[in-house]
């Protein structure tokens, strides 16, 4: 019998795959070696439940080499309001390799019982002309957590962020109603109980699915050209197709807009500065001239 389900994780050569309900073990068919496709967590599949084999796997929204996943429709970037110091330049290419697969980027800040009201402004003020959605919580509190819920209602959903933000925490929480919890998921018709290193989706009460992955590394913004990196700046949208010059790239010209909303308190400097690092370091590396 066929049925549809999606890949929750994958162990040893066997792929445990969610189907009404039920996660049965699976192995791939050997035409997808022939053919040097690989399944994923995240793949959404048809099986047959009789011979425990994937027949076929459905188009992808997106997939990643590390961790190994696809079909991600949410990135939750985790930042600490106080301790570890947010690393800024990181956050920035998270947002841009979310934007790059077609992924909704979301800002989590936790840790806000131990920073001042003026700690956590700070952060948020950065970001709020992204118009990403920005979360301010407390994992040790519980505060924000339904509202992250909430937010996080459907799709399959990924958190990502330095060490030491607090992400195996949340991570807990947003599973706290379910019996499947991370890092022990007790899988039915499997050969027992197991504890992975490697990414794997628990199902949430909400009907979302919650990537478990040891890190999220994607991050590599090499291939964006030079001349498109000012679209991945949510902030430059109303002054895009303003400059003087129909090339500008916001770096050295004279009479750019961007600049000049920089100058006006419109853009945050920081932020610009670290668009102006990206640039050059794109330009550097695909062997542009600096203007």
């Amino acid at each position: 019998m066929k049925y549809e389900g999606i890949i929750l994780r994958q162990i040893s050569g066997f792929y445990d795959v969610l189907s009404d309900e039920d996660v049965i073990q699976c192995k791939a068919r050997g035409i997808f070696r022939k053919e040097k496709i690989t399944p994923m967590v995240g793949d959404k599949v048809t099986i047959d439940r009789d011979e425990k084999i994937i027949i076929s796997i459905s188009n992808r929204k997106n997939q990643f080499k590390r961790p190994l996943v696809s079909n991600i429709e949410h990135l939750g970037i985790v930042i600490a309001a106080k301790d570890p110091v947010p690393d800024h330049l990181l956050i920035d290419k998270l947002i841009m390799s979310a934007l790059i697969n077609k992924i909704t980027p979301s800002l989590v800040i936790n840790k806000t019982d131990l920073a001042s009201k003026e700690e956590s402004e700070r952060f948020e003020n950065e970001y709020q002309n992204t118009g990403y959605s920005i979360f301010k919580i407390s994992c040790k509190e519980q505060i924000g957590i339904n509202d992250l819920k909430e937010f996080y209602s459907d799709g399959i959903i990924c958190l990502a962020g330095q060490s030491g933000v607090g992400k195996s925490s949340l991570i807990n929480l947003l599973c706290a109603d379910t019996s499947q919890q991370v890092g022990e998921l007790s899988i039915r018709n499997a050969t027992g109980k197991h504890t992975t290193t490697h990414a794997q989706i628990v199902p949430l009460p909400t009907g979302a699915m919650l990537i478990d992955t040891p890190g999220f590394s994607s991050i590599d913004v090499e291939d964006i050209a030079p001349q498109r990196l000012h679209y991945y700046y949510a902030e430059f949208d109303p002054y895009l197709g303003h400059c003087h010059f129909d090339d500008c790239m916001h770096d050295f010209e004279p009479k750019c807009v961007i600049k000049k909303a920089v100058n006006d308190g419109k853009v945050p400097s920081t932020r610009y500065e670290r668009y102006v690092s990206i640039l050059r370091s794109l330009q550097d590396k695909k062997g542009r001239n600096i203007r």
